[in-house]
């Protein structure tokens, strides 16, 4: 875990650190500086807790996670100027801050960060394995071959098929089929596809994540503030499946509001797409705040529309190849 003080923050007042940390999962944390920078507009510098996950160490983007970490290391990123510290250093000239929305929510939202044994040591980060390779037995498995196969027969084909694309199959028929009470091997299936998640994730299956994720209904946490930050600069957003009746978004909605609206247009023409759309508006939120000009003359967002229009891009592609 990494603490970095802003010091470029606009309207800084004194050295005293606000308690305002922010949990960054990506390396478009360089954006999320900058942006944070220009806008801060308390007193004091920013703090931000960064957590450096496995999947950032091995996956494809290790060289530029090695180069923000460089950044930080310098004190400047992309002109940001920095300071990376201990908890302890920032937390006793802090200034603590009144956060309203601590009275709604139970004990049981925030749970202490438990560091694991440490079974081997490395003396840099380079030295790291990379991961074990998944061997997939090259077999291609098909929603529509599964569905008249009986549910003993699902599970025993689960429990051999290596392939994270073919499990992830074989488990929404199982879920859509069994209901999310039924176990394999003694443990819930929606626990079973909560781990599939994680797993397909540090390999980079996108797919399989956006499958099992729309399959649990599951929900970004800032998608909210990102459709409010599209509509506050004069633009509609529509989502729902291309070809298909969209949803047209023109007021700022709860989460809840958000949820209903994506599951209720996406699934049932495209789950997968419940959460690729979310993905979407996380993206032209960042997009729309950082380059509005990118956006002049454009009145109404369709997220289907994005996605069929990459899908037929993708398509020209492969006939090209």
């Amino acid at each position: 875990m990494i603490l970095i003080e802003i010091n470029d923050a606009s309207k800084c007042g004194s050295s005293t650190l606000p308690a305002a940390t922010l949990q960054l999962d990506s390396l478009d944390s360089v954006n999320d500086l900058a942006f944070l920078s220009s806008c801060w507009k308390l007193a004091g510098r920013p703090t931000f807790c960064m957590l450096i996950r496995e999947n950032n160490i091995r996956g494809p983007n290790f060289s530029e996670f090695l180069d923000l970490l460089s950044m930080f290391k310098r004190g400047d990123v992309d002109g940001v100027r920095v300071r990376v510290g201990k908890l302890q250093s920032m937390i006793s000239s802090a200034c603590t801050e009144h956060l309203d929305f601590l009275e709604t929510v139970g004990d049981d939202v925030f749970h202490r960060f438990e560091e694991k044994a440490v079974t081997q040591s490395f003396k840099t980060l380079t030295e790291i394995p990379k991961l074990p390779e998944i061997l997939d037995d090259g077999e291609v498995v098909h929603e529509e071959d599964l569905l008249y196969k009986a549910t003993w027969d699902l599970v025993e084909k689960y429990k051999f098929t290596p392939g994270i694309q073919s499990r992830s199959i074989i488990l929404k028929v199982l879920y859509q089929r069994e209901g999310q009470n039924f176990y394999i091997d003694e443990q819930k299936i929606t626990e079973k596809i909560d781990k599939l998640i994680n797993k397909a994730g540090v390999y980079k299956e996108w797919r399989a994540v956006r499958l099992l994720s729309s399959l649990l209904g599951k929900l970004v946490d800032s998608l909210a503030p990102s459709i409010t930050t599209i509509l506050v600069r004069g633009k509609q957003v529509t989502v729902g499946v291309f070809g298909h009746e969209e949803e047209v978004i023109d007021k700022p909605i709860s989460p809840g509001e958000v949820k209903n609206i994506l599951y209720s247009r996406c699934a049932q023409y495209d789950l997968l797409q419940a959460v690729l759309q979310q993905e979407l508006i996380l993206g032209i939120g960042k997009l729309i705040a950082a380059s509005p000009e990118l956006f002049d003359g454009i009145l109404k967002i369709r997220i289907g529309w994005f996605i069929r229009a990459i899908q037929i891009e993708k398509s020209k592609k492969k006939m090209v190849l």
